[in-house]
C-alpha cells in the first residue's frame, strides 16, 4: 500500500508549512492526485488517518481532486484524454505519446488556525 508512504511525505510537507505560518492547527488539506499513481481512495483515506496521529493535523479534513490521464499524440499532435489504461492516440492509432497530466501529487491548499497569542506576536513584529 504506497499510499502510507504518500501521506507521510503529505504530512511532513504540511507540517513544514504549518511552522511556517505559525499554525497551531491545520483544519483541511487540499490534494490533486493523477490517476496514473494509481491511487485507491479508500487506502489514502486510510493512510491519512494512521499519519496524521498526533501532528498538526490530526484534526484536519482530506479533500482530494483526481485528476484524469491526459496525453499528446507525437504524431498528429491532438491532446485527449487516456481511458481504460489505452495508451494508444484515438485520433490516428498513434503509441508515440506525451503525457501531460495523470502523475501529479500536488497539495494545492492548507488551511488553518493560529491562536491569539501567535497573532498578536506576529502583528507586532515578535
Amino acid at each position: 500500500m504506497h499510499e502510507i508512504g504518500i501521506m507521510e511525505n503529505i504530512i511532513t510537507e504540511v507540517e513544514r508549512v504549518a511552522l511556517d505560518n505559525s499554525l497551531d492547527r491545520v483544519t483541511s488539506i487540499s490534494l490533486r492526485i493523477g490517476e496514473l499513481r494509481h491511487i485507491v481512495p479508500e487506502y489514502l483515506s486510510f493512510a491519512f488517518d494512521a499519519v496524521k496521529g498526533e501532528t498538526v493535523a490530526s484534526e484536519a479534513m482530506l479533500l482530494v481532486e483526481y485528476i484524469p490521464v491526459v496525453a499528446k499524440c507525437g504524431q498528429c499532435l491532438i491532446e485527449f484524454e487516456i481511458k481504460n489504461s489505452r495508451f494508444i492516440c484515438s485520433n490516428c492509432g498513434g503509441i508515440e505519446l506525451d503525457i501531460l497530466s495523470g502523475k501529479e501529487v500536488l497539495i494545492t491548499t492548507i488551511s488553518g488556525e493560529k491562536t491569539v497569542e501567535k497573532r498578536k506576536e506576529k502583528e507586532s513584529g515578535n
